[in-house]
């Protein structure tokens, strides 16, 4: 064999030889490297999977234990006994009493999926009331600590009276009872394996202000609308104008009595503080007005006129206005007196009439800042 022969195969044996050492490399180092970073890769998305699932999982027995706060209990015929119970007190003590009837009706069982196990207990009130017990009893019934629901209300004027068909008549026309059916209604919720079941507690129910923002769309007061426009109250027709006086009328030389001054507050108690906002740095007060719901709140800026003064300050809590206008109105003012001012405090939601006595000389937020605004060229 020649050099070059020797050289060759020499080239050949070595090329095959660092061949197989870099599959050699690759089989025993690099592909089992790279197996094992894509094994952690999937461990981490499997991890961050099940945090999303058990933060997921946590978050619905939350949820869960919240609605089971607002039930009586996880029994339906221990739920459907005490909420006969409250319901029988809340007519006592709303006055609910004549010809009271109330009725248990049978359970409603839930077969759906989604509410697999969820039971409601319906109650049949049937009674004869004016239309404030009723409106009283419906304020008290929402305020009950846990889940309830009027599944329909039924309200007919009514008034019995013996002799015909022509004196019932009569009667119901003059009369203000009205007969009343109701139906009242409260859930029950299954319990789950391996979760706890947390019942409200009749006794010591939790803290309105710390109800979920659904559950506090609307207030109970809003009921007093339905006592103030009561659509079952009789039209009676003004009485007839007296005839005009014939006899003439003899010239009197006594001088007319002056009309007594208006009252500046005029209306004041329908009349409260909805809002505040800042905008572009302009502080704004919007007033509503309860007597006249299809209109629009009215913007105040500083300085405006409102109710009977001047407006001062616009806080978060509510608004300052300065006013001639004394505490007491009722007592015989002095000069001086009447030319001094005075500060009031309008609350947020509360009536104008219910405003408060501001003094300055507190060291409270408010007359702080009150004093600053007054101090300003």
């Amino acid at each position: 064999m020649v050099q070059r022969e020797k050289i060759l195969v020499g080239c050949v044996i070595g090329a095959a030889g660092l061949l197989g050492g870099v599959k050699l490399v690759q089989s025993q180092v690099i592909e089992p490297r790279r197996a094992q970073i894509a094994a952690v890769i999937a461990e981490r998305e499997r991890r961050d999977k099940l945090e999303t699932l058990v933060a997921g999982i946590d978050a619905a027995h939350q949820r869960w234990y919240q609605q089971t706060q607002r039930t009586i209990s996880a029994d339906p015929a221990e739920a459907h006994k005490d909420f006969f119970e409250d319901i029988g007190r809340l007519t006592r003590e709303t006055g609910l009493t004549k010809e009271l009837r109330i009725r248990k009706r049978t359970p409603m069982r839930f077969k759906d999926k989604s509410r697999k196990g969820f039971v409601e207990l319906p109650l049949a009130v049937s009674v004869k009331a004016d239309l404030p017990s009723l409106v009283a009893f419906l304020q008290r019934f929402h305020e009950l600590p846990y889940q309830t629901r009027v599944t329909s209300v039924t309200i007919s004027p009514e008034a019995e009276s013996a002799g015909g068909e022509k004196k019932r008549k009569n009667a119901a026309k003059h009369s203000t009872e009205l007969s009343v059916s109701i139906v009242l209604s409260t859930l029950v919720l299954p319990r789950l394996p391996e979760l706890d079941h947390p019942l409200c507690n009749r006794e010591d129910p939790p803290d309105p202000s710390q109800a979920s923002a659904a559950l506090a769309m609307r207030k109970a007061s809003d009921y007093d609308e339905i006592a103030r426009l009561n659509v079952f109250q009789l039209y009676h027709p003004p009485p007839p104008e007296p005839p005009p006086d014939e006899t003439p009328k003899v010239a009197r030389t006594d001088k007319p009595q002056p009309a007594p001054p208006a009252d500046p507050r005029k209306g004041a108690e329908h009349l409260y503080l909805k809002g505040t906002v800042s905008l572009n740095g302009v502080p704004i007060a919007y007033v509503a007005d309860d007597s006249k719901l299809e209109e629009e709140p009215k913007k105040y800026h500083l300085n405006d006129r409102i109710d009977d003064g001047r407006l001062v300050l616009i806080h978060h809590s509510g608004i300052v206005v300065q006013t001639s206008t004394p505490p007491n109105p009722g007592a015989v003012e002095s000069d001086a007196s009447r030319s001094e001012q005075h500060f009031y405090y309008y609350p947020f939601r509360k009536s104008f009439k219910e405003r408060e006595p501001l003094t300055l000389d507190e060291d409270s937020e408010l007359a702080r800042l009150v004093r600053a605004v007054l101090d300003r060229p």
